[in-house]
């Protein structure tokens, strides 16, 4: 437990591994935020999933609009788990993990800003 404690103590102390997580989680909320917020003006059906064939096949119940901010939550701890087990060991891995953490919170974000403009503007 000391160990973890000493380690995201380290994580906030760099600037890189700090701004990402912050990053991560402000997308996560503003995801959230909105879905909660809008949620009685989304359609019951959303397309959601665009590797599908065009068409049924790509929508989704409105409740499945929770699976970015979701992925993307499950995708920081992921990586803040791995963070701290390779913290001392490997600098470069870790800046890697936090360099895709920003990277696929941008594309997440970016992804359900398009739906959400999409089915409720």
């Amino acid at each position: 437990m000391n160990f973890a404690l000493e380690s995201l103590k380290q994580i906030w102390q760099d600037h890189l591994l700090s701004w990402s997580i912050k990053f991560s989680v402000v997308i996560i909320v503003v995801q959230l935020a909105t879905i909660l917020l809008f949620y009685k003006n989304i359609p019951p059906q959303i397309p959601l999933f665009y590797s599908r064939p065009w068409g049924a096949e790509q929508l989704a119940n409105k409740f499945n609009l929770f699976i970015l901010p979701g992925t993307l939550f499950g995708l920081l701890i992921t990586n803040l788990i791995l963070t701290v087990l390779f913290l001392t060991k490997e600098k470069l891995l870790v800046k890697i993990f936090m360099a895709t953490n920003i990277l696929v919170s941008l594309l997440l974000g970016i992804t359900f800003f398009k739906i959400f403009l999409l089915v409720v503007f």
